[in-house]
């Protein structure tokens, strides 16, 4: 549609749970939003977003209804209720589901697109989890949404640790929060890799089923956005899940 393209991720999710993510591809913005920025809140043209936006729910498989929210950074899981669909985008950066037919959508460019099922495919989620979420424990907080079930889960598209060098104060608390095995030192600084970091939590919260991406947003520039590549004013691309049925 429109030569909109969605991917599938490298993931096989649990029965009637399907899950796809969006490129660069098939928009109608330019320039360093260019083509199809699903972000609101860059500085990229409204009536381009809206147009992307729609374009992007149109072609998810079955048309599911989208809820989007409104990314802060933190730590915060809310339910997918229908309150969320149509409405003002609530503040947080995990939302969840049990209804059939609702897709759960984080916004990234370098940040962890972060994506788990229910085994028995009764309930998804979608996390945005970027270090100051890993940090503040958004991806145990969305395990625990899950009640106890069995989770399988995915790791999408983000920057990878040879391009993301960290601050001190910023490596101190992802050490903190269990990231030792996803820092290292060399002579450009600490390097941060977010999907080493991020699978360590979700082991840590039980999670066994793991798939990972393994792509670097930062770079793949046909592909992805990177706000660390491009600067702030840089778009971003959608991770989406939904049940089926």
């Amino acid at each position: 549609m429109w030569g909109f393209e969605l991917r599938k991720p490298a993931w096989e999710p649990p029965p009637g749970v399907e899950a796809r993510l969006s490129t660069r591809a098939g928009g109608v913005s330019d320039g360093r939003y260019g083509s199809c920025n699903l972000a609101e809140h860059v500085g990229d043209d409204a009536g381009a977003v809206g147009e992307n936006r729609m374009r992007f729910a149109a072609a998810l498989p079955g048309e599911p209804a989208v809820a989007w929210i409104r990314q802060e950074h933190g730590a915060e899981v809310l339910e997918a209720a229908a309150k969320l669909t149509g409405q003002e985008e609530p503040a947080c950066d995990g939302i969840w589901t049990a209804r059939p037919g609702q897709a759960c959508v984080v916004l990234t460019a370098d940040c962890v697109p972060l994506l788990l099922a229910a085994a028995d495919g009764s309930q998804v989620a979608a996390v945005h989890a970027g270090w100051r979420g890993l940090a503040a424990g958004i991806v145990a907080k969305a395990c625990a949404a899950f009640g106890g079930k069995e989770i399988a889960a995915y790791i999408g598209p983000c920057i990878s640790a040879a391009n993301y060098v960290v601050k001190e104060d910023v490596h101190e608390r992802l050490r903190a929060a269990g990231g030792e095995d996803g820092l290292r030192r060399d002579d450009a600084g600490w390097h941060a890799d977010l999907t080493a970091i991020a699978r360590g939590q979700l082991r840590a919260a039980g999670v066994e089923r793991i798939a990972v991406e393994g792509v670097c947003t930062f770079g793949t520039p046909r592909d992805f956005y990177s706000a660390r590549r491009d600067g702030q004013a840089s778009g971003r691309f959608a991770t989406a899940v939904w049940r089926t049925a």
